[in-house]
């Protein structure tokens, strides 16, 4: 079982057994590689992606007071360990905390983005982000995540109202990606 960090937690990486042999994901490169995204097509999904890149820049520079201001008053946040912080007060306590230690050098940089429109008001954005940076304990930050962001357009300004983020785990990836799997057996595919 593999181990890796995520912002100085510890968090194991699953494993998929098939007749309990370990079956091996496509290189990491390859199974993480951003999916490519057409150019923004709406002045709507350009302000979407400026939210989601002002959210990585913000991050980077550890400004917990530009990272909050794009979000609603009524925001919920569910982190990367499943914390749940429902309202601004909770959100910038939980970054702020987070920050101050945890994440007090690490970077975000967008991998991936993509719109799925809602209604005229509200739309999800889906993202990968890599964060790389220093872990607390001075090792190298490597952390690729998948997240969704309910946004919604308040006083003609998009605004995150909800968001979820995941590790993305390299093992389960590429061919341990069920996507994948032989539809008949509903195993993974042999390759051969």
């Amino acid at each position: 079982m593999k181990i890796s960090s995520a912002f100085g937690l510890t968090v194991f990486s699953l494993a998929i057994a098939v007749n309990g042999t370990a079956l091996n994901a496509a290189p990491e490169e390859a199974a993480l590689a951003p999916t490519t995204q057409p150019a923004p097509i709406s002045s709507d999904e350009a302000a979407m992606r400026a939210v989601v890149e002002s959210f990585c820049d913000s991050w980077t520079r550890h400004d917990m007071e530009s990272m909050h201001a794009l979000v609603t008053d009524d925001v919920e946040w569910v982190n990367v360990v499943g914390n749940d912080w429902r309202g601004l007060a909770e959100v910038n306590k939980g970054h702020a905390n987070f920050h101050h230690f945890l994440a007090a050098r690490t970077t975000c940089l967008v991998e991936s983005f993509a719109v799925h429109p809602i209604a005229p008001d509200v739309a999800v954005a889906v993202t990968a982000f890599h964060f790389g940076g220093v872990g607390p304990d001075g090792t190298a930050e490597d952390t690729r995540t998948r997240s969704s962001m309910v946004m919604v357009r308040k006083d003609g300004e998009w605004k995150i109202v909800h968001q979820q983020n995941t590790i993305i785990n390299p093992a389960t990836q590429g061919p341990a990606d069920p996507l994948n799997f032989d539809e008949k057996t509903g195993l993974p595919a042999t390759g051969g």
